[in-house]
């Protein structure tokens, strides 16, 4: 019988993989492109998902958010009505996802591509930091800014 108060000496089975944060996927969606806004992420090796792999042109948003926020996708959109519209809000709410969206729906598409890419790091970071949901928007210059996290999601569905 061990002593009293002696540890075992047989590992917990967590690696230190798994207390490594895990690298976000970033699901792209149509209104980025299949190429240019993909492939610059991918190459500045970022893991890609595309909206057009998974869903038919025509999903409405409040049906492919739930199955982004299951996956723990990353959201990478143009799209402002997912800022704006309500029931958008509240399908991103209930799917627990973070947002990065570009602030001009001008850019061409390499520029989109830049300002995601720089935005990269900064990305990466606010990931760390807030807990999903939460939306942020991205410039050309690629610093994003946060626009609102739970609790600021919440308010702006409550309000009339």
């Amino acid at each position: 019988m061990p002593a009293r108060g002696s540890k075992s000496k047989k590992g917990s089975g967590a690696s230190s993989a798994s207390r490594t944060p895990r690298e976000p996927t970033f699901f792209i969606d149509k209104c980025l492109g299949l190429h240019v806004v993909p492939d610059a992420l991918r190459a500045c090796g970022a893991n890609v998902e595309l909206k057009t792999d998974h869903f038919a042109p025509d999903t409405k948003d409040t049906d492919w958010l739930p199955v982004v926020g299951r996956n723990g996708w990353v959201i990478l959109t143009k799209d402002k009505r997912l800022r704006h519209n309500h029931l958008e809000v509240v399908s991103l709410l209930r799917a627990g996802t973070a947002s990065f969206i570009l602030t001009s729906g001008n850019f061409s598409g390499q520029e989109m591509a830049d300002a995601f890419v720089r935005a990269m790091p900064h990305m990466k970071k606010m990931l760390l930091k807030f807990p999903p949901p939460f939306i942020a928007t991205v410039p050309k210059g690629g610093v994003p800014r946060l626009q609102y996290t739970f609790d600021g999601l919440i308010r702006k569905v409550s309000s009339p």
